[in-house]
């Protein structure tokens, strides 16, 4: 199976290509370009499918791609639709309406040009999905920010309203205290004995 695949590179897959140029990442070009080359060797030479099937067949059963079923359709779409065209026999693998359409394009690729074409597009699409995710992130944390600075607003505000009751609690006694002494001994005398209480207080 590896030969009959690097036998493919070699038969149609170009020597040189500027993938700089190109502006797209050679590993997603080599996810598109992979899923040709195998469709046109079987294409070729009929009875090497066997192969390619029994070879996946033994890198899936010793979890080569190291797979956790449980977060596959969580990967992005680059890395799907590589195990999706490698080992899509073994594995179900969930696109929506959109990834479809991309899986759909690498596909049909018959030439190299239209794995350069279907890169382009796959590319695209991951870049769109991250930024997105990123956007995501972003708003969560906004969400996250203004819902602290909610609780702590009432939190403040509840404070200052036991601060204020707990003062208007203090300052009647005092009050009432002040108006006594001073009937009894005085204003000055009054003020003397409250600031001494107030220091006793404080």
């Amino acid at each position: 199976m590896l030969v009959g695949h690097e036998v493919g590179h070699a038969l149609f897959t170009p020597n040189e290509w500027d993938w700089l140029k190109e502006g797209i990442p050679a590993g997603v070009v080599n996810v598109v370009e992979d899923a040709r080359i195998e469709k046109l060797m079987k294409r070729k030479y009929a009875g090497i499918s066997k192969s390619f099937f029994a070879g996946y067949k033994e890198l899936h059963k010793d979890n080569f791609f190291d797979i956790n079923l449980d977060t596959v359709d969580q990967m992005n779409l680059a890395d799907r639709a590589n195990l999706h065209f490698k080992l899509g026999t073994f594995i179900h693998f969930n696109f929506t309406p959109a990834e479809q359409e991309i899986i759909d394009l690498i596909r049909n690729c018959e030439t190299f040009k239209d794995t350069l074409s279907a890169a382009k597009a796959l590319h695209l699409f991951c870049k769109e999905e991250i930024q997105k995710q990123k956007e995501a992130l972003e708003s969560q944390e906004g969400e996250r920010t203004r819902s602290l600075q909610t609780n702590l607003a009432k939190v403040l505000k509840v404070v200052g309203i036991s601060a204020l009751t707990t003062l208007t609690i203090i300052s009647l006694p005092l009050l009432v205290l002040m108006t006594i002494l001073m009937w009894k001994v005085g204003i000055a005398m009054a003020l003397v004995l409250m600031g001494w209480i107030l220091l006793m207080i404080l």
